[in-house]
């Protein structure tokens, strides 16, 4: 192979990988926007509201976890706690 041929070869390469990139991030925000959707479908089923989605969102890992024990809890007992201080249990900012 001459050294022509070869700087030929790698600039198709270049090329190649960079159209690759740019349909890599199209999949990549076309999924984001399908997961996006999916989340939206999830919330409208259930009834959340953005406000409280927007909640949700800020709530921390321990706190989801500390919620959820309780719910199941209330479960079994009946009783569920909705006077805690995070702001999505009474519906104020």
């Amino acid at each position: 192979m001459t050294r022509e041929k070869v700087s030929s070869e790698l600039l198709k390469v270049k090329e190649q990988i960079s159209k690759l990139r740019q349909k890599e991030k199209q999949l990549q925000d076309r999924k984001r926007e399908m997961d996006d959707m999916e989340i939206l479908k999830v919330t409208k089923k259930i009834g959340i509201t953005p406000e409280q989605l927007k909640l949700l969102n800020n709530l921390s890992e321990k706190e989801i976890k500390s919620f959820l024990a309780e719910r199941e809890m209330a479960g079994e007992t009946g009783n569920l706690n909705t006077e805690r201080k995070g702001n999505f249990y009474n519906g104020t900012d």
